[in-house]
């Protein structure tokens, strides 16, 4: 494995590792500051990946300026408030199987049968909204009419 590679993947897991502990963090100041080390490590990645644009639009804009505004609105909260603000978790299972659900979703699975084809799980609704409907088509403005006959045909 390259040098490059075994970068990356450090990158990578240090980015899911911080990535989860903002979730999963109690105290609302830690998850910050684990908030400001996966954004610089996205731009690491970005780094990585010969983007240096990106890298710094990443570093300025997102890991200075807006993890700054986050702590100064953290301290005047807990200032106003006079208690500690805590982070909390309690949607974290059902979150984690709506994510879970819409990856299964959103891949492609190799049919099995050694031809090669693969197949996408898909979810289409059996009836149109009623604004799409052909009836209601005469409310629409052109753009959206033209949507709307491209998604009705079956």
């Amino acid at each position: 494995m390259s040098l490059e590679a075994v970068g990356f993947w450090g990158l990578a897991i240090v980015l899911i590792v911080s990535s989860l502990l903002t979730v999963l963090s109690k105290n609302l100041f830690h998850s910050v500051l684990y908030l400001a080390l996966a954004l610089v490590t996205t731009a690491g990645v970005f780094l990585s990946l010969n983007a240096e644009f990106l890298f710094a639009v990443q570093i300025f804009l997102y890991a200075g300026g807006v993890v700054t505004l986050v702590v100064f609105a953290i301290m005047l909260t807990e200032r106003l408030v006079g208690e500690r603000v805590s982070q909390m978790s309690r949607g974290v299972g059902v979150g984690s199987l709506v994510s879970v659900t819409l990856d299964v979703f959103s891949q492609e699975w190799p049919c099995g049968c050694g031809c090669g084809a693969t197949i996408k799980l898909t979810y289409r609704p059996a009836h149109p909204p009623p604004f799409f409907r052909s009836g209601h088509n005469s409310r629409m403005p052109e753009p959206f009419r033209k949507i709307a006959r491209i998604t009705s045909r079956k």
